[in-house]
């Protein structure tokens, strides 16, 4: 006679517990606070993008000689640059930032407009960026993608 491939315990058990049973239904108390924390936390990340606002910057190639405080730049027409502005001068290769003040404005000529600002210090020279501060927005219209970035 073969071997039945079951033990008849296993198989009796089987039997009784045809009804099956359910999983049980208890939440830890852990989620709960969870969720609500998460939920604050977006809440709290929402309101914070509204109210904190970055600045738009309009990035202008220019130029300052080695030793010199004199930073020469060209701005396109609409930029709006006036004697007094402040600005920032970026050197590309070093990295280097210098805060500048905007003190000639020349006029418009093919679209651009010479701009002199004189820095605050003398600067390493090369070549650079002139970053002119334009405006600024909330946050929350830099991070989500189909914002109108004119505003």
């Amino acid at each position: 006679m073969t071997e039945p491939l079951f033990r008849e315990e296993a198989v009796e058990h089987v039997r009784r517990a045809a009804g099956g049973g359910d999983v049980v239904r208890v939440a830890p108390r852990w989620t709960e606070i969870a969720v609500f924390s998460l939920g604050a936390l977006f809440v709290a990340a929402l309101i914070a993008s509204v109210l904190i606002h970055v600045d738009r910057l309009r990035l202008m190639p220019a130029v300052a000689q080695a030793g010199s405080r004199e930073v020469r730049a060209a701005a396109p027409a609409e930029a709006g640059l006036h004697v007094g502005s402040r600005a920032t001068f970026a050197l590309t290769e070093s990295g280097e930032k210098v805060r500048v003040r905007v003190v000639a404005v020349g006029k418009p000529a093919q679209g651009a407009v010479p701009v002199l600002a004189r820095a605050d210090e003398a600067t390493d020279g090369g070549a650079g960026v002139l970053e002119v501060k334009v405006g600024d927005r909330p946050l929350i219209a830099q991070l989500v993608p189909g914002q109108s970035s004119q505003r």
